[in-house]
């Protein structure tokens, strides 16, 4: 099942600091601004400066070790790499349209820490494909692709990461990430 931001599992996914946050600008051509005879509203158009943050409109974590119990119920999403138990989180964001004539100069995606001990020396970024939902299990899971961006965590007790997303948010649209752990006997718990 296809969860929306105001559907079952709301409260639970407004209160995780986990958002996308863009700059869109005036397209420029020549140093002049492009033109459009039919401007398109978009929701950027109501933010001063541009800029839209976006919650998380899906997410979920799946586990390794328990490849069949679904968790975009829970509260929280990890990516976790123990010797006995092995985790990875997706999150689909929904980018409104861009009016016509605008681009995306910045994108960044924010993740607040849940959890600020075992904290991995690096957390990925990475493209995912093929078809997911919150009732996604480690058996249905979805491709995880290449690495977008990484963040280097500077130490333990570190609160938030956050990684450049601006090559893969130009237009509008669903746009899928995995969030992943390279760093053994740690956990990016958000």
């Amino acid at each position: 099942m296809k969860t929306h931001p105001r559907g079952r599992w709301a409260d639970r996914r407004a209160g995780r600091a986990v958002v996308l946050t863009a700059v869109v600008v005036a397209a420029m051509h020549g140093g002049v601004p492009v033109a459009s005879a039919q401007a398109q509203p978009a929701r950027t158009d109501d933010v001063p400066g541009g800029a839209v943050s976006l919650p998380a409109l899906v997410d979920t974590y799946v586990v390794a070790e328990q490849p069949l119990p679904a968790r975009g119920g829970e509260s929280k999403l990890t990516a976790a790499t123990w010797t006995a138990w092995h985790t990875e989180a997706y999150l689909r964001f929904a980018v409104p349209p861009l009016p016509v004539g605008r681009v995306v100069t910045r994108a960044r995606i924010e993740f607040t820490f849940q959890r600020l001990d075992n904290q991995p020396a690096t957390v990925e970024l990475r493209t995912l494909t093929g078809e997911w939902d919150e009732t996604t299990t480690y058996v249905t899971r979805p491709a995880v692709g290449s690495v977008l961006a990484t963040f280097a965590v500077p130490g333990q007790g570190t609160p938030t990461a956050s990684f450049d997303v601006t090559a893969a948010i130009r237009t509008g649209g669903t746009q899928d990430f995995a969030l992943t752990n390279p760093t053994m006997q740690s956990v990016a718990s958000v």
